[in-house]
């Protein structure tokens, strides 16, 4: 089985040399310390890249220090995609970065597993995420299978997995563990926002009041940058914050 999956690698490698498109590889499990850590270092590189993808690359992908950092497909295509030309080729789906600090060796294939089914249930989004243990697993009991996991609750922002995230999974002799994590986007996508000309929700939020309209993005904006809209009904523009997809806050005075 592992000739076979080296020799499947080896043709796409062959493959994108001789077309001249690069083959770009995420590192599913990154064992390292995300504070100087850049975007290339969650990649495997085969063939030649522009010049401008090479600087993309070169961007940080940092997380505060006891921070786990989860990076999906879709940042490094949406990140990448303007530079790299056609052609190119992204193989895996998310690249998982564990301080060795954080986690114990035998417990980073847990926690692997466990964001693997968290990200399935697609309260991820497109952007990276930080996530930090606030439980970790009892060693005692981790399972030698995958285990099947069951979510207790799960805090969201804006349909995204912003907050608490707390699980439980059966472990070694039939005991029930339990992992809970905070989770944070880190690195938002502009997909995850609002984009520009599109109708929008606008919330109006004056201390405890808050007053909903419906509204028209004049610019395009990844959650938690600044955006223009305007809204019809009081014929006027309003400076405000993406708060989600097609979501808008707006701070009154």
């Amino acid at each position: 089985m592992r000739r076979v999956l080296l020799l499947a690698i080896a043709i796409l490698v062959a493959a994108a040399a001789a077309t001249g498109a690069a083959t770009l590889y995420l590192r599913r499990v990154v064992s390292a310390d995300p504070a100087g850590l850049t975007v290339g270092d969650l990649l495997q590189v085969a063939g030649e890249i522009p010049r401008a993808a090479q600087d993309l690359l070169s961007r940080s992908a940092a997380a505060p220090a006891g921070r786990m950092l989860l990076v999906p497909a879709t940042f490094f295509r949406e990140l990448l995609a303007g530079s790299l030309g056609d052609g190119a080729t992204f193989v895996g789906n998310r690249s998982l970065v564990v301080p060795p600090a954080l986690a114990a060796e035998d417990a980073v294939g847990l926690l692997d597993r466990l964001v693997e089914w968290l990200d399935s249930q697609g309260g991820f989004g497109r952007g990276a995420v930080e996530l930090e243990i606030l439980q970790a697993p009892e060693r005692g009991a981790l399972p030698a299978a995958s285990p099947g996991f069951t979510l207790v609750r799960a805090e969201r922002t804006a349909g995204l997995l912003s907050g608490v995230v707390e699980a439980t999974f059966q472990g070694a002799d039939n005991r029930v563990s339990r992992v809970v994590l905070r989770a944070r986007q880190a690195i938002p996508s502009a997909a995850d926002g609002v984009r520009s000309g599109e109708t929008v929700q606008v919330f109006f939020r004056r201390g405890a009041v808050t007053i909903e309209m419906e509204g028209r993005a004049l610019s395009a904006a990844a959650p938690g940058q600044g955006i223009t809209v305007w809204v019809a009904d009081s014929r006027r523009s309003f400076a405000g914050t993406a708060a989600g997809r097609k979501v808008v806050d707006v701070e009154l005075p």
